[in-house]
């Protein structure tokens, strides 16, 4: 409608100025965005990835000083597990990469884009009365539920790849960024009808514009395929598209090696965790 057009449209949600709003999040909690000098040039590996590890752990630190209160130690440990889970996918993933390998950087600067992204979320869900949208509800929930049932899988036969379990990661962080962007932001506070209308059309536009620069991480991350899968799965966080059922699940090995139902199953497992959550 009218209104959905309205904020599509909004120089607000547009991804630069998403990003400058998060990045000025950062420097407000006294979080710098350079890349440290050691990792520069280095191609990832295990062994870097601890070195990463600590250095993300200061950023946390910030954003969550576990001593201040009981909340701040809760988040701050589950944006902890969060990061090693990242860094731990990435690792398995990269492994069937042969060509342009991902250096120590381009996982740095992705996993720091992920906390900032997720803590940017929690502060502006902590502004508005519509349950949680934070890091409780991402991370606690809708990828510790992605998570369970690609285990319950791997017990019956059927295995995810690293590459899929890093795919469903990167979909929950980023599914719900459009109810922190101002239009909707605003009209929630407001008490509009029908406010939070289009939050999943901005979260889809940001990552859409993010895919149009080749230079953007996720390219190194991601194959063309997993990227739609990633922005549709987004935009259909919620609701199945048009004809299409809610959920599709796999009932053999094979079905994982078609990419069409693949890309629906993956889409599936997205709705179940997001639509299995009780808010408080």
């Amino acid at each position: 409608g009218t209104r959905l057009q309205g904020y599509y449209n909004d120089s607000g949600v547009q991804k630069d100025a998403v990003d400058k709003t998060i990045n000025d999040y950062a420097k407000r909690l006294g979080i710098s965005r350079d890349i440290p000098e050691f990792f520069k040039g280095e191609v990832y590996s295990k062994e870097l990835s601890k070195r990463v590890s600590e250095q993300l752990n200061f950023a946390i630190y910030r954003l969550y000083r576990p001593a201040e209160t009981r909340r701040n130690s809760q988040k701050f440990e589950i944006l902890r597990d969060q990061t090693g889970k990242f860094l731990s996918l990435v690792e398995k993933a990269n492994v069937f990469q042969t060509t342009d390998p991902l250096t120590t950087e381009d996982v740095y600067k992705m996993a720091l884009q992920n906390l900032l992204t997720l803590a940017f979320q929690d502060s502006e869900a902590g502004k508005i009365l519509l349950g949680d949208h934070g890091i409780r509800h991402v991370v606690k929930h809708n990828i510790f539920t992605a998570e369970s049932i690609v285990a319950l899988y791997k017990e019956q036969g059927i295995v995810f790849s690293p590459q899929d379990e890093l795919l469903l990661h990167t979909i929950m962080i980023y599914h719900n960024l459009g109810y922190a962007m101002s239009p909707i932001a605003t009209a929630i506070q407001r008490g509009e009808n029908g406010h939070d209308t289009g939050h999943n059309v901005l979260a889809a536009q940001y990552m859409r514009q993010r895919m149009a620069d080749p230079n953007d991480i996720l390219h190194k991350l991601f194959t063309a395929e997993d990227l739609s899968i990633l922005h549709n799965a987004i935009l259909y966080h919620d609701k199945a598209p048009t004809g299409d059922e809610f959920i599709t699940l796999p009932k053999s090995q094979e079905d994982l090696s078609d990419p069409v139902k693949h890309a629906k199953i993956l889409a599936s497992i997205v709705r179940i965790a997001d639509n299995t959550h009780a808010f408080e």
